[in-house]
């Protein structure tokens, strides 16, 4: 008998997202976008979604977590 491992299908939800740049000037407006990704993905693979979807580098950002105005993680590119 021949056993295969399979991932087991999980739902995808909308992460929703602000893209704030480090030099802000006069008249920017705050950008908002989502992705599509399952809960239990990696930091690793949520970048590679960005880059196809929004043609980002993957190493040109630091994605943060903020929950009531705290920031509770933070993932540098290196």
């Amino acid at each position: 008998m021949m056993t295969m491992m399979l991932p087991i299908p999980a739902k995808k939800a909308k992460i929703e997202f602000f893209f704030v740049p480090y030099n802000i000037e006069d008249g920017y407006i705050n950008k908002k976008a989502y992705i599509q990704a399952r809960d239990t993905e990696s930091i690793s693979t949520l970048r590679s979604l960005l880059e196809k979807k929004h043609e980002v580098n993957r190493s040109s950002y630091i994605i943060s977590k903020v929950h009531d105005n705290e920031i509770q993680n933070y993932f540098s590119s290196n």
